[in-house]
């Protein structure tokens, strides 16, 4: 596609821009959050959290994992869910899970 002007279909859009540059434009910024450390402290938070605490964590075996969720379709039903032949995962997860899971 061919820039308006190159295209010579600068009339075509002219009345279009006409009006456009006549409203008042007004662009909304919010203030910075402040300094970069700041930023990526705040970042940070959001970014290094653990998909499933260990709370939620219901049993880890050879088997799978099972947790529990809260089912907000279902106005926060509490449900249990199992992924199975995660073994070598479990195995790994349980390396930082607390003492008695």
């Amino acid at each position: 596609m061919l820039p308006v002007k190159q295209d010579n279909q600068l009339t075509h859009y002219q009345s279009l821009l006409d009006e456009l540059w006549k409203k008042p434009w007004v662009v909304y910024c919010e203030p910075p959050l402040g300094n970069a450390r700041q930023i990526v402290k705040y970042l940070g938070l959001y970014t290094h959290r653990v998909a499933i605490s260990n709370h939620r964590i219901e049993n880890i075996d050879g088997s799978g994992v099972s947790f529990f969720y809260k089912d907000y379709k279902d106005n926060s039903k509490k449900n249990s869910q199992s992924y199975p032949g995660l073994s070598s995962s479990a195995g790994f997860a349980c390396t930082y899970c607390h003492t008695g899971l």
